[in-house]
Formats: C-alpha cells, sequence, structure tokens
C-alpha cells in the first residue's frame, strides 16, 4: 500500500511539473506574439525546423489566417537557412492561402481546447 502511494506521489509531482511547464510556454508565447520582429523570427525558425524534420524537396505550408502576412515575409530566409543547414537546394514552399490553422488561444481560455 505504501509503494503505490508513493507511486502517486511521484506521478502527481510529474503532472505538476507538466503542467508548469505548459504554462509557462504558454506565458512566453503570449509574450512573443506582442514582439513583432520575436515573433516573425520563431516563425522563421519554426518553419525551417519543420523542413529539416520533413526533408522534402516541395512543401504545402499552412498558417493562421492572423500570420499569413508574417509567414510570407520570412518565407524567403527560411528557405534560404534551410537549404544551407541542409546542403540542399531551396525548396519549393506554397503557402495555402484556402486552409488555415485554427486561430490562437484567447485570454479567457488560455489553454483552448488542445491543452
Amino acid at each position: 500500500m505504501q509503494l503505490n502511494a508513493s507511486r502517486i506521489k511521484v506521478l502527481q509531482a510529474q503532472d505538476d511539473l507538466v503542467s508548469k511547464m505548459k504554462d509557462d510556454a504558454m506565458k512566453e508565447l503570449l509574450r512573443v506574439s506582442h514582439n513583432h520582429h520575436e515573433y516573425k523570427n520563431l516563425l522563421k525558425e519554426l518553419i525551417v525546423q519543420g523542413l529539416l524534420r520533413l526533408k522534402e524537396p516541395a512543401v504545402l505550408l499552412r498558417s493562421r489566417k492572423e500570420d499569413h502576412h508574417h509567414v510570407e515575409s520570412v518565407l524567403h530566409s527560411a528557405k534560404h537557412e534551410y537549404a544551407s543547414k541542409a546542403d540542399v537546394h531551396e525548396p519549393e514552399i506554397l503557402l495555402d492561402h484556402n486552409v488555415y490553422l485554427p486561430p490562437a488561444p484567447s485570454h479567457h481560455d488560455a489553454h483552448g481546447q488542445f491543452w
């Protein structure tokens, strides 16, 4: 019985830590989203990271509607950075103008439907 109680304590501590990390990440993303330069850099780095994982010569990229113009502004530099890091030709990236990712969670429901 005591062993089970110890396991439950460990699991609860792990769950608390994960919850705190999620909350901290959400706060940091909210902070970054208010600084346009920092946010555009984050978007570029996320695009490069995605390209590095996919390793495809052509990609269809979707963004949130409110981020669409930011993504367009960093697309060329993201392609160039990816090509440089992966030592390949710049990929063809088609930015989807018809289907968008879900909008950001509201401030009232910071975790939205995804957390």
